[in-house]
């Protein structure tokens, strides 16, 4: 992290921290479809169900905590493009403790202005259901000298499509359950981001890092019915650590952009290669690793990158 980058975090912290102790015993009763206008501590307190809608929950003000008390907020037969939770362009956004259900997203970011302190946001404790596109689908715009962190823990995703889609600087994604059709995590454009203790099932590829570095995967379960566990796209300087990886072919493939990852101690017992690595690859280095096929260099990528055995890996 850059000297400016650091400098940012701890603004961003000490003015998330004085807020929160400002509103930690003011709450904002919801009863209704709402739009969130001014910063503060909100409460649903009953369920809300909506039909041919747009969104439940707009949340159009930055330093918003959003407690949904248990209480589920329901969108039927959404219009294109709907969301349970709508955050416009916002920061300091904390999302807990409910149940979401319907709509083409669960909770999504639209990209908004630039903000002076970067994008915060944390979303805990909530159980999405039957969202079309994605469960949670965060993207800040890419604003130069921010810093964008994004948290996203102790979730429990199901549905048709795809679960979840980040994208920030810096953050966390832990102890999530996602079980969707397609693409259960999509991550991109991180420099620094913890991927830890996360339960993943999909019927296609399970799991996508594009454009990014310094990522640590660690001990996640990852179980996919489609063709790859583990995708890494132009992705550098990872760390995928003590992973189980059930994919049906391939349990972790490096393209011809992706350098100096590490991929240690993983178990791919169903996959029939443990990791592909594309022509172009370089310096990526294996070690402990145990699968049917340790290494191919033939497959739908083609070919052999470079790597370096660190011993250990085993083939079964």
């Amino acid at each position: 992290m850059t000297r400016l980058s650091s400098i940012l975090a701890v603004c961003m912290w000490g003015t998330i921290g004085m807020w929160s102790a400002a509103t930690a015993h003011a709450q904002t009763a919801i009863t209704q479809p709402t739009t969130i206008t001014s910063s503060g501590s909100f409460l649903v307190t009953q369920d809300i169900v909506t039909t041919f809608c747009s969104q439940v929950i707009v949340i159009d003000a930055d330093f918003v905590t959003l407690d949904l008390g248990g209480h589920t907020l329901e969108c039927i037969a959404g219009n294109p493009n709907s969301r349970v939770i709508s955050i416009n362009g916002r920061t300091g956004i904390r999302i807990r403790n409910g149940h979401l259900r319907g709509a083409d997203f669960g909770i999504r970011y639209i990209a908004g202005s630039a903000n002076d302190n970067g994008v915060f946001i944390d979303i805990r404790n909530v159980n999405i259901r039957e969202a079309i596109m994605w469960g949670i689908h965060i993207e800040p715009a890419p604003f130069a000298n921010t810093l964008d962190i994004v948290n996203i823990r102790d979730n429990h995703i199901v549905g048709p499509g795809f679960g979840i889609h980040a994208l920030a600087a810096t953050g966390q994604i832990v102890d999530n359950i996602v079980s969707t059709e397609d693409l259960a995590l999509d991550v991109a454009n991180y420099r620094g981001l913890l991927v830890a203790d996360n339960t993943l099932r999909t019927h296609a590829r399970a799991v996508q890092a594009q454009n990014a570095a310094n990522i640590m995967f660690r001990e996640n379960t990852v179980r996919s019915q489609g063709n790859t566990g583990i995708e890494l796209v132009n992705t550098l300087g990872s760390f995928i650590y003590r992973n189980y990886i059930n994919g049906l072919q391939y349990g972790i493939t490096l393209d011809a952009n992706s350098s100096a990852n590490a991929i240690d101690w993983n178990h791919f017992p169903g996959a029939l290669v443990g990791v592909e690595i594309a022509v172009g690859a370089s310096d990526n280095l294996l070690s402990n690793n145990r699968s049917l096929v340790y290494w191919s260099g033939v497959g739908v990528l083609g070919g052999s990158g470079t790597y370096h055995d660190a011993g250990g890996n085993i083939v079964e």
